[in-house]
């Protein structure tokens, strides 16, 4: 049944480019059962190569976020991604990006992204990812990530978006402040 629904997934999103892909699996994740969700972490088990099965899980342990317990699978996830995938799309988007709440896992992550964008200093899109997991916990950290990458790779879309982001929230706690 999960090979059929990710068939599904495919034939429905597969066109869209693999950025695009990824986070609709995420977002079909949102509405998996907890049964649904506990036959994809037995699959991950045996495979955990499977991107769909961890991409949909992603997006169902999203809810959770600020659950310790429910939390800790949502981190488990994000550190295979960034282990394995950094470079993927959704590692720049808010599916992979703690807001703080768990400061744990919060640093956790954070330490994985430093030494990440230590190991690959001249790779535009590891930094421009890190730069958009730092946009709500530390907009200047993100501005430096994603100028950085920006000089790297001037032409990436989703980094320049993601500068114009920051630049309005540093702005915006500017202002605030006063």
């Amino acid at each position: 049944m999960l090979n059929t629904d990710f068939q599904h997934l495919r034939s429905r999103y597969g066109s869209l480019g693999r950025g695009a892909y990824e986070s609709l699996c995420c977002a079909e994740g949102i509405g998996l059962s907890k049964e649904k969700a506990s036959a994809l972490n037995d699959k991950l088990e045996i495979h955990p190569e499977d991107l769909e099965s961890r991409l949909m899980l992603l997006g169902y342990y999203f809810k959770f976020q600020n659950n310790r317990v429910k939390g800790a699978e949502r981190q488990k996830h994000i550190m295979w991604m960034l282990r394995n995938r950094p470079r993927d799309f959704i590692c720049g988007t808010i599916n992979v990006t703690w807001a703080g709440n768990i400061r744990q896992y919060y640093s956790e992550t954070k330490e994985l992204w430093l030494e990440l964008i230590k190991a690959n200093p001249k790779d535009a899109v590891i930094i421009g990812n890190a730069g958009c997991f730092f946009i709500i916990a530390a907009p200047c950290l993100a501005r430096q990530y994603l100028k950085r990458s920006l000089k790297l790779d001037p032409t990436n879309d989703n980094f320049q978006r993601a500068l114009k982001t920051v630049d309005e929230i540093i702005v915006r706690n500017k202002l605030s402040s006063n």
